[in-house]
């Protein structure tokens, strides 16, 4: 998912995700993965009605169709409300439960947290400057995190 999906603003949000899934080899139902995104309420509302968060949201839905295997997400939560926020990581934290892997970009320390199994923190013209790896689980991950988020403030990277 690109941080701008740049589809046709003159097609309905159901049209856009028809238009997608027409190029899938086993896409999802349009109704369900506008569904997954709670976006099924404006299905007949033009994208370029749509608000920004919104805009994301369609965005997210296009990208699950394919049920992909592996899924690249930059910034998946940007211009989302508090909402809408909570309920993009909830689907994340599904996505990878039922066996997908994730890679996402963000800028929020809150969102890496809640959603990291791994974190590389980026600085120095965007090359890793530093990988943490963490296992175990939900509470060791979030330890883990935590000590790599204080580990990065240290070394003046955040």
């Amino acid at each position: 998912m690109l941080h701008q999906g740049g589809f046709p603003s003159d097609l309905t949000v159901t049209e856009t995700a028809r238009m997608w899934a027409g190029t899938l080899s086993r896409p999802r139902a349009v109704g369900e993965a506008l569904e997954m995104v709670d976006l099924a309420q404006r299905a007949t509302v033009g994208v370029k009605s749509l608000s920004g968060g919104e805009r994301r949201r369609l965005d997210l839905a296009l990208a699950l169709m394919n049920r992909p295997d592996v899924l690249f997400l930059d910034e998946p939560t940007t211009s989302l409300d508090p909402e809408s926020r909570r309920n993009t990581w909830r689907l994340i934290g599904d996505i990878v439960a039922a066996g997908a892997a994730v890679v996402l970009t963000s800028h929020d320390l809150e969102e890496a947290e809640e959603l990291a199994d791994r974190l590389a923190i980026m600085h120095d013209e965007g090359r890793p400057a530093h990988r943490l790896s963490v296992l175990g689980g939900r509470q060791a991950r979030r330890h883990n995190r935590h000590e790599a988020v204080q580990i990065a403030r240290r070394h003046g990277w955040i």
